[in-house]
């Protein structure tokens, strides 16, 4: 499952990786890195990624990302996360 769309902070580039899931039986397929191509291609993009998900940050960082220092909490679960950025 892949969302996308506009973000709001004017910080960073506006299109925003919304989410980002791929069933654990899934994994080693690809299959979240065709998502990501399909979503948001190769553009300039930010998004949020839990603190504690190395795997998803190990995952984004080879796509070209790299944590930009802001952080916030999320409001449904209260889990910290981290901004991740691509120019």
């Amino acid at each position: 499952m892949v969302s996308w769309g506009v973000g709001v902070s004017d910080d960073v580039p506006p299109l925003e990786l919304k989410s980002l899931y791929v069933h654990a039986t899934c994994r080693g397929q690809r299959l979240g890195a065709r998502l990501l191509i399909h979503a948001i291609g190769h553009r300039p993009a930010h998004l949020w990624v839990f603190d504690g998900n190395v795997r998803a940050q190990a995952f984004y960082r080879r796509h070209g990302f790299a944590d930009d220092g802001a952080r916030t909490i999320c409001e449904d679960t209260g889990l910290s996360e981290l901004r991740f950025t691509r120019g």
